[in-house]
């Protein structure tokens, strides 16, 4: 019982309260609703100072960045827009 109390400490105390599989699943979803093909999809890279997951996406035509953010969001920029 004490190494559940103290990961949920660790968890409370860093101020990320989502697993990476949570993340992941939400930017997978975004990108099925884009209509892309998740191959193109990089590992998610976290960023322990904003809690938030950071992935890129690189096909032959896009390039996307897309952020799951400490509140549960998902944000992108598509490059192809500059």
């Amino acid at each position: 019982m004490w190494l559940s109390n103290l990961v949920y400490l660790e968890i409370a105390r860093s101020g990320c309260s989502f697993a990476e599989e949570y993340a992941l699943q939400h930017v997978i979803d975004t990108v099925k609703r884009k209509n892309l093909d998740i191959q193109y999809l990089s590992e998610p890279k976290f960023d322990k100072e904003s809690c938030s997951y950071d992935f890129f996406y690189k096909s032959p035509d896009k390039e996307i960045s897309f952020v799951f953010t400490s509140w549960g969001n998902v944000h992108w920029y598509d490059y192809a827009n500059d």
